[in-house]
C-alpha cells in the first residue's frame, strides 16, 4: 500500500490506523482524542508532524474522547510560528471532527487558529447548533449551516471546507456553499487551540470531541464519504448515522 510505505515506521504514526481508515494524504494534524496514547497531557498528535498538545481540564472519557465543560476545558498545540504546518496562505483546507456538543453555550469554538480579526480561521458551533466556519474578520468570508441541528443525544461528523468556495458538510451531507475569498496570512503567532477561542480565553466548547483532522488540501464530495464511512466503522460507539 503506497500510503502505508510513505510512512510506515514513522515514531509519531500509530501504524494500526492506516486499516482503521484513517487517510494521512495532506493530514498536517490528526489528533484522535479517543485514542489511549491522548489520555496523557501533553500527547503528541499521530499525523507525521506531530503537534504537542497539552490538555487543561478536558477530561479523557473511554471510548469516546475528551469531554469539555464548557466553562475553562481546552487543548493547545505548541507550535505557534510562521512555519506552522497550520498556516494556510492559499485557499485550499479543510478541517474535519467527530463531536457531541451539549449546546449550553452561545458560541463554542472548535478550532480557533489565529486571530480573524486580522487573519485565521475558525470553527465554531453556536447554541442553536448551527455551524459556522470563519477565515479573516468579513461576512463575506464566513460560511454557515443556516439552521442548526440537534446535537444533545447525536454524533456527527461535520468537514469544513476552504476553498474558491467554502462548504460545510454534516454526516457527508453538503449543508451550506458559499462563494469565498482566500484568507489573509496575518498575526498566526498565536497558538491553535481545540475548544476555545485563542485571542481571548473565552467561548468554551461544552460537549465531547472525539477527532480532530486538518488536511492542507479541500476534500471532494467523495472524499468526504469515503472518510465518514471509515469513522462510521473506527467508532462505532458514536453510531454514526
Amino acid at each position: 500500500m503506497p500510503l502505508l510505505n510513505q510512512y510506515a515506521g514513522h515514531r509519531k504514526l500509530d501504524q494500526t490506523l492506516f486499516s482503521r481508515g484513517v487517510d494521512f494524504t495532506n493530514c498536517v494534524l490528526y489528533a484522535p482524542l479517543w485514542h489511549p496514547r491522548s489520555k496523557v497531557s501533553p500527547f503528541v498528535s499521530f499525523d507525521k508532524t506531530g503537534h504537542s498538545i497539552t490538555v487543561t481540564g478536558a477530561v479523557w472519557t473511554p471510548p469516546y474522547g475528551r469531554t469539555l465543560d464548557g466553562t475553562d476545558d481546552y487543548l493547545q498545540l505548541a507550535d505557534t510560528g510562521a512555519g506552522s504546518s497550520l498556516n494556510f496562505t492559499s485557499q485550499d483546507f479543510s478541517i474535519e471532527v467527530v463531536l457531541k456538543c451539549t449546546l449550553a453555550v452561545s458560541y463554542g469554538l472548535i478550532l480557533s487558529r489565529g486571530q480573524t480579526l486580522v487573519g485565521g480561521y475558525n470553527l465554531a458551533i453556536d447554541s442553536a447548533g448551527i455551524i459556522y466556519f470563519t477565515t479573516r474578520q468579513l461576512v463575506a468570508d464566513q460560511v454557515s449551516e443556516g439552521t442548526g441541528f440537534a446535537m444533545n443525544s447525536y454524533w456527527h461528523l461535520i468537514v469544513a471546507r476552504q476553498g474558491a468556495v467554502a462548504k460545510i458538510y454534516r454526516n457527508a451531507v453538503e449543508v451550506t456553499s458559499v462563494s469565498a475569498s482566500h484568507i489573509n496570512p496575518v498575526s498566526y503567532t498565536a497558538a491553535a487551540i481545540i475548544g476555545r477561542w485563542d485571542f481571548t480565553p473565552s467561548n468554551y466548547y461544552k460537549g465531547i470531541i472525539s477527532e480532530l483532522k486538518v488536511n492542507s488540501s479541500f476534500l471532494t464530495q467523495s472524499e468526504v464519504t469515503q472518510h465518514y464511512l471509515a469513522a462510521k466503522r473506527r467508532m462505532p460507539w458514536a453510531n454514526l448515522p
